[in-house]
Parts: structure tokens; C-alpha cells; sequence
């Protein structure tokens, strides 16, 4: 297809990207095997095609209305050649939300990162909607109150957000529930947190609520075991700490820049005794130390990668972490992660 065509059909379009994608038997399991069942590829006009010389699976966009705004382009799994993870088409369209056309007709909500967990969660009986941009990709003016004081989630009484299990999921899923929680009065806010085992089987790095299902998780265990409560504001804290400029000196009674920088990538393990399982990548998971938490949703990535609760109430680098776990002021934080007295 041709982007410069502003012509097209696009109801006819997906029709026929539809029938060949149930007709092409590599995309047929690709999309089955990721719990995207047949059904689901009629139902939503799941489809496949070739747009600007390249194979793409299609992912049609529907308005309030139902009727198709445009297509989300997802790159072929096959194709090595392509470089680009979707595209939209037309090409200038804008994102938007996926699965607006359900929001107003449901009482209960589950946000995903992609347009695949999406379908598999709506596969599973839960109704869902995401952005067509990703996990930074919700703006406050898709859900604003109007001039009126109505936003679009003003009727749904529960959301539950789930986005990937790895850290920008984790802080934008917590920013994100506060944009909410300041649009709506009537809405309870729910941050869903992946476990990093199902069924005794790890969940892949950075793992999301697809890889969850095709690990047999259960719908009753994501709801009770891995769901928290966001009832307050927590953007505030969701931003990394900005660390005070030390000066330099050799005299013992201060750090070093060099002291600082190593603290920042050093392994703090070691210092949190409440640690409660570490994923092969190095992840380690425990309680959060820093409000009511019963299950593990707060993680310290390793090599440098800092720390974050899933639940909202903070994220930041190594010294950061130490000084709250310790209630030690900067510079003794530093002392500790490197061992000097």
C-alpha cells in the first residue's frame, strides 16, 4: 500500500487483511501461539498485509463509534529486513487509544502496555484498553475532565493497570494511576504486579501479561495475589532523586565525586536483609520497606539500574535506597554501600 493513497477504504482494507491473515498459516500460529485465538483474530479484525514493501500485522483502531480511525502496523516476526517495531497507516496518524470503543460500556478496566495483551486479556474475559504508543504512550488528554468535570473513566469503577514487569513499566504504570486518581472521583486504581515465577517457571525478562497467561497463571491469582490498591497521589515521589553536588576532598570527613559515581553502581544486596527472590537476570525482589506492602513489589535491578516499587511510593539509584532502608543521612548511604567507616 501506498501511504500517499488518502483514498483508500480502510473498512474494506481491514476486511481484506483479515482473510489473509487467517489464510497465511505462519502468522495463524504466530498470533495463536501467543494466546490470540481465532475467535479473537475475527472478532477484531486481526490482519495481515504488505504496506511500503514490507509484511506487517494489522491492528485495526476503532473510534467511540466503532468505526476504523486507522491501522496499527506491527512488523512481521519473520522479517528479519524490517528495522521498525510497527508504523501506523496512514503514516501521519497520531496515537490513540486501543479499545476506546469499550470504555464506556464497562464497569471494570485493565490498562495493558501493547494491543497483544490487550486481545489475550479480553481473550480471558477481562476488558481491556491500551495505547497505541507504548508504555509512555497515555495522555492526559484522552482522559481530562471536560468543562463539565466528566473524564472518560468517570463511570468505570475499577482499574487495574499491568503493564511489563520491568522498570519502565513499573514507573509509568505509577504515573499513570496518579493521572487517573487526579481525573476521576469515582474510580479505585489498581496496580497489577507480574510475579517473576508462574507455576514454578520463570517469566521472561521484562515480562508481560501475555508471557503471564502462557505460563498457565491464573486470572484469580492476578486479581488477589499480585493486585495493590493506589488510593493516594504518588507522582511526586515517582521521580528519581536528584543527589546533592559534594565537594571534593581527601580529608576523610567528606566523599568523593569518585565515591559517589561508584556507590551508584555498586551492588547493595548485601545491606537489605529482607530480600525475598532474585530472578536469573539479577533482579531482587522484595517487600517494599517504604509502605504497608505484602507482596513483593518493590525491585533492585542490578548493575547500576537503581530501584523501584511497582506500587508507586518511590524510585531512584542505590544511594537513594540505602539512605531511606538505613535512615542514614547522604554521605553515610555512600560509606555503607562502599564499606568505609
Amino acid at each position: 500500500m501506498d501511504q500517499k493513497n488518502h483514498n483508500i477504504d480502510l473498512e474494506k482494507l481491514v476486511a481484506t487483511c483479515n482473510e489473509q491473515a487467517k489464510k497465511f498459516p505462519p502468522i495463524k500460529k504466530y498470533l495463536n501461539d501467543r494466546l490470540i485465538n481465532d475467535d479473537i483474530i475475527d472478532i477484531f479484525k486481526i490482519g495481515y498485509g504488505m504496506f511500503w514493501q514490507k509484511r506487517w500485522i494489522v491492528i485495526p483502531v476503532l473510534s467511540y463509534e466503532k468505526k476504523v480511525l486507522y491501522l496499527k502496523l506491527r512488523k512481521d516476526p519473520n522479517d528479519k529486513s524490517n528495522r521498525r517495531k510497527y508504523i501506523y497507516y496512514p503514516e501521519n496518524t497520531k496515537a490513540s487509544i486501543y479499545g476506546s470503543e469499550d470504555i464506556l460500556n464497562n464497569e471494570v478496566l485493565m490498562i495493558t502496555e501493547g494491543e497483544f495483551d490487550r486481545l489475550v486479556a479480553i481473550s480471558k474475559g477481562i476488558p481491556a484498553i491500551t495505547s497505541t504508543s507504548g508504555v509512555t504512550g497515555f495522555k492526559r488528554d484522552w482522559f481530562k475532565r471536560d468543562e463539565t468535570g466528566i473524564g472518560i473513566f468517570n463511570e468505570v469503577k475499577k482499574i487495574y493497570i499491568c503493564f511489563d514487569s520491568d522498570k519502565p513499566g513499573m514507573v509509568n504504570s505509577g504515573k499513570l494511576a496518579d493521572a487517573i486518581l487526579e481525573e476521576t472521583d469515582r474510580t479505585d486504581v489498581f496496580l497489577v504486579t507480574l510475579p517473576a515465577m508462574v507455576n514454578g517457571k520463570p517469566m521472561p525478562e521484562s515480562g508481560d501479561l501475555t508471557d503471564y497467561f502462557m505460563l498457565g497463571g491464573g486470572i484469580d491469582d492476578l486479581f488477589e495475589k499480585y493486585t495493590l490498591p493506589c488510593k493516594k497521589k504518588i507522582k511526586e515521589n515517582l521521580e528519581p532523586i536528584e543527589q546533592p553536588k559534594m565537594e571534593l576532598s581527601g580529608n576523610g570527613e567528606q566523599i568523593t565525586a569518585s565515591d559517589i559515581e561508584a556507590a551508584k553502581n555498586a551492588d547493595i544486596t548485601h545491606l537489605v536483609s529482607d530480600i525475598t527472590k532474585r530472578d536469573p537476570d539479577g533482579k531482587a525482589w522484595l517487600c517494599c520497606p517504604f509502605h504497608n506492602d505484602k507482596t513483593p513489589s518493590c525491585v533492585i535491578y542490578p548493575n547500576g539500574g537503581g530501584w523501584c516499587c511497582y506500587a508507586g511510593c518511590g524510585a531512584g539509584d542505590y544511594i537513594d535506597f540505602i539512605e531511606k532502608y538505613h535512615k542514614v543521612e547522604f554521605k553515610e548511604a555512600v560509606r555503607l554501600i562502599l564499606g568505609k567507616k
